[in-house]
């Protein structure tokens, strides 16, 4: 018997079934620590959270982000109105976990995004989101009356120097910047229209427009206020709540015989003030204090105290201040006329001149008055005789014979022109 080969084992081992060793060399892998494993297909992504949806009023472009989602390759985006019957559109692909998009109108809708890999796309997410319009414009302010305002001088004519103020009345309070103007006519034509210019009033619902009369200002038939021709001037008229422009239509005043102007005319003196005459003796002995018992009358005389540069009238009213009104029983503004029993016992001549008569109250509980009013002396009869010449000696003499001793509490009494002296 013949030995065979090696060559005789061959065809053998090359008719071993081929589908065999093709699995065996696809499914079968090493990890790099030499083990065997096995591949298998991959998993799609989960779903997304934490979907964010942001919009402007009165815009149609939507912004959405969400969180990254493990083994995501990009994500798919879709959207669609709210309601039944409405599908999703094609949407839009992208690979971070973000995308902006456009609704197609305002109203209620939908957005759903989802994770995708070689594997196909995972569980959507799914969030309703609202597109609002605009707000509707808040309405604009407009001028509700037209008024001049002013006072002219005598014979209603404005004199060189004075000042036409015309004011427009707002539907609400406006604020203004810059210097907005009208216009004004005079009459006759020749002297025409005049600017009058913003004064005051930002912040209220009334402003006022001032011009000063110059040479050659003039109207015989007085001023008008022309229609509609408020302008802005380079400034602003605005709604102080919602900042709205104002609307600068107004309405027109025709010419009127009691605003009417003439530069010719001198300005009116301005009414100055009364003054205190301080370098007389009524001065010095109407702000020296006094004492005045309880139960009796005291005065001080103000005359030639107070003038009036115009040589108006004045007229006088007298308080007391100091939280000390509770102690006086009576303060009156009066003359030695007056048929009180001090004033009829009077050695002096009666004075026609103005005084201020104080009664201080006999009841009162000084003690509980906050702070308690001191006790101190009363008025004595030496104290009294450095004014024979003020009718205070006489009411001394009077509490003395009365029985009042020196002990005996008195109220302090003196003038004060800013305080107890109210010039009307």
């Amino acid at each position: 018997m013949s030995q065979r080969g090696p060559d005789v084992f061959t065809p053998r081992l090359r008719r071993l079934p081929a589908l065999a060793l093709l699995v065996l060399t696809v499914l079968a892998v090493t990890w790099s620590d030499g083990s065997l494993a096995f591949a298998t297909d991959p998993e799609t992504p989960g779903k997304p959270a934490g979907l964010r949806i942001a919009t402007e009023q009165g815009s149609l472009d939507v912004a959405l982000d969400w969180e990254d989602v493990d083994g995501a390759l990009r994500y798919h985006v879709r959207w669609r109105e709210a309601g039944p019957g409405n599908e999703l559109n094609e949407g839009v692909e992208t690979t971070a976990s973000e995308a902006d998009i456009s609704a197609a109108g305002y109203g209620q809708w939908v957005a759903r995004v989802q994770a995708c890999n070689e594997a196909g796309c995972g569980e959507p997410l799914s969030r309703k989101f609202l597109v609002a319009p605009a707000p509707a414009p808040a309405p604009a302010p407009t001028v509700t009356f037209v008024a001049v305002s002013s006072v002219p001088g005598g014979d209603s004519t404005y004199g060189l120097g004075e000042t036409i103020r015309v004011t427009l009345t707002f539907s609400e309070s406006v604020t203004v910047t810059g210097t907005p103007r009208l216009a004004i006519d005079m009459d006759p034509a020749d002297w025409g229209r005049k600017w009058v210019a913003y004064e005051s009033g930002s912040g209220t619902s009334g402003l006022t427009f001032a011009h000063t009369v110059v040479q050659p200002n003039f109207s015989s038939g007085g001023i008008a206020v022309l229609a509609d021709s408020l302008e802005l001037n380079g400034g602003a008229i605005r709604s102080a709540s919602s900042q709205a422009d104002a609307a600068l239509g107004h309405a027109a005043l025709d010419h009127d015989a009691d605003h009417r102007v003439d530069w010719q005319l001198s300005p009116p003196q301005p009414n100055r003030a009364p003054v205190v005459n301080t370098a007389t003796r009524n001065h010095e002995r109407f702000v020296a204090e006094q004492n005045a018992p309880r139960g009796f009358l005291v005065s001080k005389s103000f005359a030639g105290l107070f003038s009036d540069p115009d040589g108006d009238q004045l007229t006088y009213a007298v308080a007391i201040t100091g939280g000390r009104a509770q102690l006086a029983e009576d303060v009156t503004i009066g003359s030695w006329g007056r048929s009180d029993v001090i004033a009829a016992k009077s050695p002096h001549p009666r004075e026609a001149t103005m005084r201020v008569f104080l009664e201080v109250d006999a009841d009162d509980d000084w003690d509980a008055l906050e702070p308690p009013l001191r006790r101190g002396r009363g008025i004595a009869a030496g104290k009294a005789v450095g004014y024979t010449r003020n009718r205070m000696y006489v009411l001394v003499q009077e509490a003395i014979s009365a029985g009042y001793i020196r002990q005996r509490p008195a109220a302090t009494f003196w003038g004060d022109f800013g305080k107890s002296f109210a010039l009307m």
